[in-house]
């Protein structure tokens, strides 16, 4: 009879002790990807992040990107953003891919190796994130792709003011542009901000980034890099939440953002 209850006994702290390990699972991309793609409610997966034992999303520029075009909603993005700023789990030096092993390292060397590697990464990786301030706006990009005669460039636009400012893409003759490694000039055929097109001013809330993306098309070559990409834009004195552009003020300022040197993901 004491040996049914020790058997007894232990068979019932394990279920609890799963039960507690299958609690504390940290969630991280992939898992609210899942939650997404099965059609849970935005409110319901906004939960799941706030509650979670713990969490090691990936917040950088390009895995933003990702979420958006696997369809996540920004509320729960900007969820995600919050919990990670109160979360200790993430390092991101801890949590780097490992090294090479030995013989890639030894290998690596030789500067035929080291030269090959370089062209490899110039024609198939894309650039990795680069950030450039203008006014109370920060542009990060996450990275630009050749398809066709088009090429794509994609991005993050934060307002660092404490409060609510518009923004849009410039078009006519001063919109965004790009130069090739060829020397190829081409002007930007589509820009977007959220949902909004071309010269829509999108009103932004203080430290939320917003996606964006610019379209260059007709290109006869596509290009391997990316020399010089110029966006324009326009940042009007704004006068409170509106959905169309009268609630933006007259006045307002020309911002440039610049970047260089990108490499092509095709």
């Amino acid at each position: 009879m004491k040996a049914l209850l020790i058997v007894i006994v232990v068979a019932s702290l394990s279920v609890v002790c799963f039960a507690q390990s299958r609690g504390q699972q940290t969630i991280t991309n992939k898992d609210i990807v899942e939650l997404v793609k099965a059609q849970f409610a935005v409110d319901t997966v906004i939960k799941r992040v706030q509650t979670a034992a713990s969490v090691n999303f990936d917040t950088s520029t390009s895995a933003l990107v990702e979420l958006k075009k696997a369809g996540v909603d920004e509320k729960i993005i900007v969820a995600m953003l919050e919990r990670s700023k109160d979360s200790p789990e993430r390092n991101p030096e801890r949590d780097a891919p490992p090294a090479a092993d030995a013989r890639e390292a030894g290998r690596g060397n030789d500067p035929k190796d080291a030269a090959a590697k370089t062209v490899a990464v110039a024609q198939n990786e894309p650039a990795k994130k680069k950030s450039v301030r203008a006014g109370s706006f920060t542009f990060d990009l996450g990275g630009c792709r050749a398809s066709g005669d088009r090429v794509v460039c994609e991005l993050m636009i934060t307002n660092t003011d404490s409060i609510e400012k518009g923004i849009e893409f410039t078009l006519a003759g001063n919109s965004s542009s790009m130069i090739d490694d060829k020397g190829n000039e081409r002007k930007a055929s589509e820009s977007r901000i959220a949902d909004r097109s071309d010269s829509q001013a999108m009103p932004l809330a203080p430290r939320i980034p917003v996606s964006a993306k610019v379209v260059f098309e007709g290109l006869q070559e596509p290009p391997s890099v990316i020399k010089l990409l110029t966006l324009r834009f326009y940042a009007p004195s704004y006068k409170g939440p509106t959905e169309n552009r009268g609630g933006f003020g007259s006045r307002g300022f020309n911002l440039k953002a610049e970047f260089r040197d990108i490499a092509l993901a095709k």
